[in-house]
């Protein structure tokens, strides 16, 4: 029965021990702010590497793009999600993400994620760059569609990232 005991104790023990350091590593995982196209401009600086950053995503029927203003054209930027997405991020963020109306929407975002480069990534692999949402920050819709950043309306170019926070 001692023995049992021990035995049962010491498990426990060592969970707790494993479950503890398995929090500690995560937490000490450094989120490095980027501005997005900083981000661009230095890729191999950021790839693979959890980052936060601000930036208009529009997303639709065959597309999910992040861009600044002051950087379109550099990269196309694909926004997949992680699977610890739903659960790090609050609801009120995550429905203007969902709120998929006629047309997609144009979302400032604050994101935390990785970054990949260097492949093709999206709807047939149009997009050489990747971006795994980890988390979602904060997300303000600024226009109920999602056209290409050229096609938007004068009053919407002024809201999205940068211009906005230049």
């Amino acid at each position: 029965m001692f023995n049992k005991i021990s035995a049962l104790l010491f498990i426990f023990l060592f969970s707790v021990f494993v479950t503890a350091q398995q929090a500690k590593d995560k937490s000490n995982q450094q989120i490095v702010d980027v501005k997005f196209c900083d981000l661009l401009k230095n890729q191999d600086e950021y790839k693979d590497k959890t980052v936060r950053l601000k930036a208009t995503y529009r997303y639709g029927f065959e597309w999910s793009e992040l861009y600044c203003s002051n950087c379109v054209g550099k990269g196309q930027v694909w926004v997949d999600f992680a699977d610890s997405f739903e659960e790090s991020s609050k609801k009120k963020y995550r429905k203007k993400l969902n709120e998929n109306g006629e047309g997609g929407r144009t979302v400032n975002v604050t994101f935390v994620g990785k970054f990949l480069a260097q492949g093709h990534y999206g709807h047939m692999g149009g997009y050489s760059y990747n971006f795994v949402v980890e988390k979602v920050e904060n997300a303000e819709i600024i226009y109920k569609y999602s056209p290409v950043f050229n096609s938007l309306p004068e009053e919407a170019k002024l809201k999205t990232y940068c211009q906005k926070n230049n």
